[in-house]
């Protein structure tokens, strides 16, 4: 049986399961302390975890979700509860990933994002070792956006 939780201290414990997502320490840590952290335990072990920070009055960005074991279903999970969670303080929630990313866009799109725009260069700007993924270097930042 899976709960999640809304973590409000001791955010860094969690670190290992947002590096699934993010591989830079130092880029989570620059979001983890302002963010809403959600964490699901599945028999009261952390199986995913979801951080949301504040854009405006109207948007709210998913900065980060990961699951430890994927194809269980836990991220959608998370996603429909901060979906709910954020229905009546946001109008949309957006989310980016890398442009190599192919797996995490379909996933977004399956559960409800469209695509939105694109930051030219944000890994090659903002990481210091490059990334690549199923073969190809991750470049740019891809947004999608959900209009909750």
């Amino acid at each position: 049986m899976t709960n999640i939780k809304k973590i409000l201290d001791k955010k860094n414990e969690y670190m290992s399961i947002l590096l699934i997502a993010d591989p830079s320490k130092k880029a989570v840590r620059k979001y983890l302390d302002s963010s809403d952290l959600f964490v699901m335990f599945d028999c009261d072990k952390p199986v995913c975890a979801a951080a949301v920070i504040r854009i405006d009055e109207q948007t709210c960005e998913l900065k980060n979700i990961a699951a430890s074991k994927l194809r269980r279903g836990f991220g959608s999970k998370m996603l429909s509860y901060l979906f709910d969670y954020y229905k009546d303080k946001y109008n949309y929630m957006q989310v980016g990933t890398g442009n190599s990313s192919i797996g995490n866009i379909s996933f977004y799109k399956k559960n409800g994002f469209i695509l939105s725009h694109q930051i030219d260069n944000f890994f090659t700007d903002n990481y210091e070792e490059p990334i690549f993924e199923n073969g190809i270097q991750c470049e740019h930042m891809i947004m999608l956006e959900k209009r909750l």
